[in-house]
């Protein structure tokens, strides 16, 4: 079965590129240059994700666009952009984006970035990647953390409350795993902002909030009195829970 990626842009020099990289995984891809176009295409395709030109539209109605996209499309998307906008980019990791990719391009890269996101996809959604369901004989121990009902599988990238997988995003996931290795440490918004996104740049301390803010909707009972995540006042965060080690 042919797996088919959308690309969103009005840029003939960038598809090109794309569908090169695209190509060399076995993917083809099919342009897009209005938003209409891409909404027929989803009807009409399965694809395996989407890659998102920025500079089709103008910002308020990309935000706009890919939020009701969102709510019923759960593949990666993955934008890109002509130059990097701290503000802009939070933004658009609020309506879910997996990925944000500056200029000047890489397509190899562009493409790798999905490969990565559809492999992180497969581990979440992999039969008997839950902790109960593990082969009896492997040496293989995962990381557990249990509170309140909630079973944080680290390793097989599962998050479970009341038998449902809570379906975190890869950066949640890697953000909660970070926090998880630092159980009981208190974390400043810099060391989170260089350990998950790799970066420290002053004015950016926002984009961990809000990240934080989505882990606690999804962790939590109640998000106003968190159990899992504390907030440090002056200082930042910290994770709080039992470690279990599978036997």
């Amino acid at each position: 079965m042919n797996e088919y990626v959308i690309a969103l842009t009005e840029n003939l020099h960038l598809f090109t590129g794309i569908n090169d990289a695209c190509n060399e995984n076995g993917w083809f891809v099919c342009n897009t240059t209005t938003i209409n176009d891409l909404k027929k295409n989803l009807l009409k395709r399965d694809p395996i994700g989407i890659i998102w030109d920025l500079e089709y539209e103008i910002p308020a109605a990309t935000l706009k666009d890919l939020k009701n996209l969102r709510k019923n499309f759960r593949e990666p998307i993955i934008v890109l952009a002509k130059e990097k906008d701290i503000d802009y980019e939070i933004k658009l990791f609020e309506t879910q984006v997996n990925d944000y990719i500056t200029a000047p391009f890489d397509y190899s890269d562009i493409a790798i970035r999905l490969k990565q996101q559809l492999q992180l996809k497969m581990l979440l959604h992999k039969p008997g990647n839950s902790f109960d369901e593990a082969d009896e004989d492997s040496a293989f121990q995962e990381r557990i953390f249990e509170l309140n009902g909630i079973t944080l599988c680290l390793d097989s990238f599962r998050a479970i409350k009341d038998g449902k997988d809570l379906q975190l995003t890869p950066k949640e996931f890697k953000l909660l795993d970070y926090l998880a290795k630092h159980c009981g440490q208190v974390l400043s918004r810099e060391q989170l902002l260089q350990g998950v996104w790799g970066y420290d740049i002053l004015g950016t301390s926002r984009i961990v909030d809000i990240h934080i803010s989505h882990l606690r909707d999804k962790l939590e009972a109640d998000p106003n009195t968190p159990l899992w995540i504390k907030t440090n006042r002056g200082f930042g965060y910290s994770f709080a829970g039992k470690i279990k080690i599978k036997a």
